[in-house]
């Protein structure tokens, strides 16, 4: 190879490497938004429920989809960490809310509760 097609592959691999960067960047960002909004949703109307005793939407519809995106992250951080068993916690206890949360929503609405 001569210097040229080097210097290319090296552009291209390093304009490669780039786009990753922006687009793990792109999906950290949407994710956090997320987070925040469903996060500030779910206190809202936490609190409205508890003042009125109704509130404009269901907040647990709110706090499941929270809690599902936080244990995909953090199960994801646990399976590239596995030493740190906080992660692994995290998960767990993300996970039986999700559930809880899921069997409160279906049971409130099949009369069960």
């Amino acid at each position: 190879m001569n210097k040229d097609e080097i210097l290319e592959k090296s552009r291209k691999e390093n304009k490669d490497e780039r786009e990753q960067y922006i687009g793990k960047a792109a999906n950290e960002n949407s994710y956090l938004a997320v987070i925040i909004v469903f996060s500030t949703l779910s206190i809202i109307l936490f609190v409205q429920n508890l003042l009125t005793g109704k509130a404009f939407a269901d907040y647990r519809v709110f706090s499941l989809a929270l809690l599902i995106g936080m244990s995909g992250q953090t199960g994801t951080l646990y399976y590239y960490h596995r030493d740190d068993k906080v992660f692994l916690i995290s998960t767990i206890l993300e996970i039986i809310g999700a559930i809880s949360c899921l069997a409160s929503i279906i049971g409130t609405g099949m009369g069960w509760f």
